[in-house]
């Protein structure tokens, strides 16, 4: 008592297909896990240092601010300069512009009466320093991107 062949050969067919099914879902279940499982990025990385900590926009402080964001900004261009080669949007995200920031609080300072004229104007080349620095990088990644054949 043999079943027709053209049964067998649809149920063999079906198991087939469920078996290729399972194998289908259970690697698109697989990938959904591992794709959302992406590495967290630190927070002290990408967030600006004035907005971490609160400043009394005194002298020393916005000093000390400027020195601590020049040696971020130098730190973090070295560390992660061959992300920000691949693409802008990594450019964008480590390496920001921190001393408009500071900029702010040296008014602010100075419009509290914390700073006097010759302090602020001292602040503020320091800022000029710390601007032309982060221009340099940018000029020295946007020609290595060039130079990779990447896109802008």
């Amino acid at each position: 008592m043999t079943s027709h062949p053209a049964v067998e050969d649809s149920s063999v067919l079906t198991i087939f297909q469920s078996k290729q099914f399972l194998c289908v879902a259970f690697s698109l279940l697989i990938f959904g896990l591992f794709s959302c499982n992406s590495k967290l990025i630190n927070s002290s990385d990408t967030v600006a240092p004035i907005v971490q900590e609160k400043f009394s926009n005194s002298f020393e402080e916005l000093s000390s601010l400027i020195d601590s964001s020049e040696k971020r900004l130098t730190e973090n261009f070295q560390r992660k300069k061959v992300l920000m080669y691949r693409s802008q949007k990594y450019e964008n995200l480590f390496h920001r512009r921190v001393d408009l920031e500071i900029r702010k609080k040296i008014e602010e300072g100075f419009e509290d009466r914390l700073l006097n004229l010759e302090q602020k104007n001292i602040l503020l080349s320091r800022c000029g320093e710390l601007y032309s620095l982060w221009q340099r990088q940018r000029k020295q990644l946007t020609i290595k991107r060039f130079q990779l054949g990447f896109k802008y």
